[in-house]
């Protein structure tokens, strides 16, 4: 005997379903103590990319590797 199928007007939904964040977060990013912190971890995350290299720099100076030092700032 042949099984019975459901007609193909009944398919399963194998999308994911994501929960819809924009109003909340929106709304996160509203109050003052919000905006300081993203401000201070942007300023933060900046100033270590720019002065990684400069410490690096000034490490290898001072361990008395100024030959490397020159080979990084001028290869010429």
């Amino acid at each position: 005997m042949e099984k019975e199928y459901a007609s193909s007007d009944s398919h399963l939904c194998l999308q994911p379903q994501f929960p819809y964040f924009t109003i909340p977060v929106k709304d996160f990013f509203k109050t003052w103590e919000a905006r300081e912190f993203l401000s201070g971890a942007l300023a933060g995350a900046m100033t270590n990319a720019v002065l990684a290299p400069l410490e690096t720099i000034s490490k290898d100076r001072l361990r008395g590797r100024a030959n490397v030092v020159k080979l990084l700032i001028w290869p010429y």
